[in-house]
């Protein structure tokens, strides 16, 4: 197979992406969205098929040096590296008998549906979180599972410093996603895996009782709702004062607010404004928040 010029950022990025899908099952799909999506990378047709050619390229070369190895059989790691990356695997340790901490073993071994044969290795539990307020998303990122943390990709980088303007640390809040597992398929109309992981969230509700809870994403409030006019949240709600927010609704029985998710930011900037109209009037509340929790710290 001939060379296949790709940028030098793409082909590290790749070659830790094949890694990462040997370590999968064989009947794992290696297509151009999946290969995309793995790599962080806006998807466009034409480079899913030069990224697609390059890993078969790579596979081709591995197979070659080990004739009587098979296709993502086995990692090109050497054993030490082998050992460190199974290392990251495990699930952070928490106290056993945190209900919290059982609750995420329960969802990163769930077998429930057909998302945990690619489920590789999952962002660790925040069991440190003080303030009672959950950031929400719509699903486990694949470049956060590749590398076992949050925030890895540009769309985490721009969260991290929406969180800064509201003035919060993560380690402060509790992180979590609707759908529990990443997928590189529209996962909307499969109502088996929505059932299994809306159960599992309304646990985590249930233990982690947060006040507030900030919402990013249409496939967000779709999840939650069964609604699709998330567009209408931003083309007629009133505008706030930093001192009320309309915007904020209810979801079994908790302030939620429902906002653009930052990928969506990072491919049309025009919507940061939008954003920030809805997030900007929650700082009052945040404080307020934060207050109470240092109070209740000190008594």
């Amino acid at each position: 197979m001939s060379k296949i010029p790709l940028p030098l950022a793409h082909r590290t990025v790749l070659r830790k992406i094949y890694t990462y899908l040997n370590e999968l099952p064989r009947s794992y799909p290696v297509t151009k969205t999946s290969i995309t999506n793995l790599a962080g990378i806006r998807p466009s047709l034409k480079l899913g098929d030069n990224l697609l050619r390059h890993y078969k390229q790579l596979q081709q070369d591995h197979n070659s040096q080990k004739p009587n190895s098979q296709a993502r059989s086995s990692t090109v790691l050497p054993p030490q590296q082998q050992n460190k990356t199974s290392s990251r695997s495990t699930v952070v340790q928490q106290s056993p008998s945190s209900p919290l901490t059982a609750l995420h073993k329960k969802i990163t071994t769930c077998t429930q549906c057909k998302l945990h044969q690619s489920r590789h290795n999952p962002p660790p539990l925040n069991r440190s979180y003080s303030l009672p307020i959950m950031l929400l998303l719509d699903i486990v990122n694949w470049n956060d599972q590749l590398h076992g943390k949050n925030f890895t990709t540009q769309d985490g980088e721009l969260l991290l410093k929406i969180l800064k303007a509201l003035n919060l640390d993560p380690k402060e809040i509790y992180i979590s996603t609707a759908i529990k597992c990443s997928s590189t398929t529209e996962i909307s109309n499969q109502l088996d895996i929505i059932e299994v992981c809306l159960h599992y969230l309304a646990e985590e509700l249930a233990l982690v009782k947060p006040e507030l809870i900030i919402a990013f994403g249409e496939d967000t409030y779709k999840l939650l709702t069964h609604r699709s006019d998330f567009k209408t949240l931003f083309s007629t709600a009133p505008h706030s004062t930093p001192h009320t927010n309309h915007n904020i609704h209810r979801y079994k029985g908790i302030d939620i607010v429902y906002t653009h998710h930052p990928k969506e930011l990072v491919d049309e900037p025009v919507l940061k404004q939008q954003t920030w109209q809805q997030l900007q009037p929650l700082i009052p509340r945040i404080e307020a928040i934060k207050n109470q929790a240092q109070k209740l710290s000190k008594s």
